[in-house]
């Protein structure tokens, strides 16, 4: 059996089957990341396109290397201070492996991506082989640009196999100069049926509308025209009459984007000026500057670092992975020397362009393959990343250097033989690893999701059987760790209402969060939750100290939060409540100022936290200030009208004050956010009852009754209205705003 061949076929089919299914590779009703399943398809072909590659080489007794010590200069130190990032980084373990929340940041999917990179690179492809891998990379997104138009129109919930529309609108734009080489060589059918995936393009960059593809697309049509237009090219008519509409096009449309049917999710991503702060911040650090603190430590950077202007926009709560691009996102993680050795990779592909266009050995359809780079390179420079477009820009850069650089073979001897073996061992053995690797966190995760849907049902107990099976399939995930803390916090919750055994469920809790913080100590989501678990349990001794220190260490993980100042608040108020209840006067004053001085300091980090002006009412309602509660309640409820809790207790309070219309109109708009509301309802009652408004009393308590049959004290209640007696022998009303532990 001829095996060179057959390895030739393996290396050509992978890629072939590779470029055509990776943009429109999804599992159907699957919620792991988009990109994470990329990536799982991407190592599958990855392994056989390795398998053809060094088995041709190894038969063919010849290993085909380009000559070019600056490329190989350049790919080894791009590795060599990736893996000097990896050695110094604040987790190794998390900037090595990828994972559902970090496919594209980390060490080992930035190796394989060099690693096929390497491989295309030293490939020697006959033009026709390069212009079908580029036809079929066309068709996928051809294809899914007309499904993306056909949910347009019959207007279905909008989904694309790519993160966003903007990425799938970038693809559109970055990759609009390769149909220009199919229209230039392309006759008769094959004419029309280019025009047409071409128009398809086009419509899905003006449905969607996505600003930054149209600059790409501006952008790269105004590098190709200067190349393309002089005496010594032979550009068809139709081709420039295209380029120049298309740039007319470009440039309205960047300027007056349309978005006619308004059912894509909006872009978000981190703005140049902050990304900027960020490295400037992040670059203090000595250190940082040249190694960058770790792959895939983006998200802890970015909470430590994060600049307090970012309060007042959409991002203050937001924990953001990946920052403006995944370039810049480099300085930050990687280093510089990383960021540099890539950049002086993409340099060194447009002097070999420049190069070779002055002596004028580049065809015109080379120059739109080139093209069609420049603005891969421009998204990547400057756009958030996802797995398609960082694969498009190695796949893209590989074929260029292929192009560009010449190539000698190396006889194979018996030395030479045993070398190319051990690194095709190696590195078939990564592959298999990475294959189970990404096998295993992907069923860990859909078992994962299934807790989750679980726990929104209300079905805890399934909800806990899913998720520990997610943790011991996936014992790296702290998010896994998190949600079952908090599930069996909730189990807690159950057992002590019912009067039944929970301290079984609160070791669970305490151990799944105490795992999720070794996983992830530097994430202060961990900590925040490990001070709610503690801030519920107020009642046990020393949880109060344990609930401080959680949210304290938060605080030095997250200095820009107001979060966990508000919680701290939260924890004193609650300590406060208890302390009254023992009639510890001075302590509970002591605590109610260390309240105070945490709200107003997450007041000062973002001025419209609305929990911080609610708590602030609390507190100077426990201090009998019902003026000044009054104050901030309403300054709560105004910046977060949507609340109901803020409306009711404003209700109460203005009750507490002696205002009943007031605290009527309040009571009405809590319950027109929620009509189900219990207490909202009973208050009603209360104050219609105190106006001797019997009938309007009854009508609440009976819809109270009706929300909570078994309620002895309704039951009651409605029993003396009937008898036509007085009912505040048997009321209880609290003195002071309640703040649940559980909130």
């Amino acid at each position: 059996m001829e095996f060179l061949p057959l390895f030739r076929q393996i290396k050509t089919i992978s890629l072939f089957a590779l470029v055509f299914l990776l943009p429109l590779f999804f599992i159907p009703f699957w919620l792991a990341s988009l990109d994470f399943q990329k990536l799982s398809l991407f190592i599958f072909f990855l392994l056989f396109l390795s398998l053809g590659f060094f088995g041709e080489q190894i038969f063919s007794g010849k290993f085909k290397i380009k000559e070019s010590k600056i490329f190989y200069s350049l790919f080894l130190f791009s590795l060599f201070f990736l893996a000097l990032s990896l050695f110094f980084s604040l987790s190794r373990f998390q900037s090595f492996f990828p994972s559902i929340q970090n496919p594209l940041d980390n060490f080992l999917t930035l190796f394989l991506l060099f690693s096929f990179f390497f491989l295309i690179a030293n490939n020697s492809f006959e033009k026709a082989e390069i212009f079908l891998f580029l036809f079929l990379f066309l068709l996928s997104f051809g294809l899914l640009g007309i499904l993306n138009i056909l949910q347009i129109f019959i207007q279905i919930k909008f989904f694309t196999p790519l993160v966003t529309s903007g990425s799938l609108a970038v693809c559109f734009s970055f990759l609009a100069p390769l149909y220009f080489v199919f229209l230039e060589k392309a006759r008769g059918a094959m004419k029309i049926f280019f025009g047409f995936l071409f128009l398809v393009f086009l419509l899905n960059l003006v449905l969607i509308g996505y600003k930054p593809a149209w600059g790409v697309l501006v952008l790269e049509i105004m590098f190709i025209s200067l190349f393309l237009f002089n005496k010594e090219r032979k550009l068809g008519f139709f081709t420039a009459l295209l380029l120049f509409v298309l740039l007319t096009l470009g440039l309205f449309f960047y300027f007056f984007p349309l978005r006619i049917f308004n059912i894509f999710p909006p872009e978000i991503s981190l703005p140049f000026l902050a990304q900027m702060n960020l490295i400037s911040r992040t670059w203090q650090n000595p250190k940082m500057v040249l190694i960058g603190s770790g792959p895939g430590t983006f998200l802890f950077q970015f909470l430590q670092k994060k600049p307090l202007f970012l309060n007042q926009t959409i991002f203050w709560g937001t924990k953001l992975t990946q920052g403006f691009s995944f370039f810049f996102d480099s300085f930050i993680t990687k280093g510089l020397l990383f960021a540099l050795s890539l950049f002086c990779l993409i340099l060194f592909s447009f002097f070999l362009f420049f190069k070779d266009t002055l002596s004028q050995q580049l065809t015109n359809e080379e120059i739109f393959l080139f093209g069609s780079f420049f603005g891969t390179s421009i998204a990547f420079l400057f756009l958030p990343a996802n797995f398609i477009l960082v694969f498009a820009f190695f796949f893209l850069l590989g074929v260029l250097f292929s192009n560009f650089l010449p190539q000698r073979e190396i006889a194979l001897s018996l030395p030479e033989v045993f070398i190319v073996n051990l690194f095709f061992v190696l590195f078939v053995s990564l592959l298999l690893f990475s294959i189970f690797w990404t096998g295993k966190i992907l069923t860990a995760e859909f078992f994962y999701q299934k807790g989750a849907m679980a726990s929104q049902k209300g079905e805890i107990d399934k909800a806990i059987e899913y998720l520990q099976r997610a943790t011991r399939i996936n014992d790296k995930s702290d998010l896994y760790f998190r949600d079952l803390s908090q599930a069996y916090l909730f189990k807690v919750s159950i057992a002590l209402q019912k009067g039944e055994n929970f301290q079984t469920f609160l070791s669970n809790s305490l151990d799944s969060i105490e795992k999720a913080i070794r996983i992830s100590p530097f994430n202060s989501s961990n900590w925040n939750v490990r001070g709610f678990i503690f801030r519920n349990l107020l009642n046990l001794e020393g949880a109060k100290e344990l609930a401080l220190q959680s949210y304290q260490r938060a605080i030095e993980l997250e200095p820009s939060s107001p979060f966990p100042y508000g919680e701290k608040g939260r924890v004193y108020i609650l300590a406060a409540q208890k302390l009254a209840k023992e009639g510890k006067e001075e302590e509970k004053n002591e605590n109610l100022r260390l309240a105070k001085e945490n709200l107003k300091k997450a007041i000062e980090l973002k001025g419209d936290y609305s929990p911080a002006f609610y708590l602030l009412a609390v507190a100077a309602d426990q201090e009998g200030n019902l003026k000044e509660a009054i104050e901030f309640l309403e300054k709560a409820t105004l910046l977060n009208p949507q609340n109901p809790v803020f409306h009711f207790q404003l209700g109460y309070l203005y009750w507490k004050n002696r205002n009943e219309e007031k605290a009527l109109l309040e009571l009405d708009q809590a319950l027109s956010l929620n009509r189900d509301y219990f207490d909202a309802h009973f208050m009603k009652g209360v104050i219609f009852a105190q106006r001797e408004e019997k009938e309007k009393a009854k009508a609440e308590f009976e819809v109270c009754s009706n929300l909570s049959p078994e309620n002895e004290t309704i039951k009651e209640i409605l029993q003396k209205l009937e008898k036509n007696e007085s009912i505040f022998d048997i009321i209880k009303i609290p003195e002071n705003v309640s703040v649940q532990a559980s909130e």
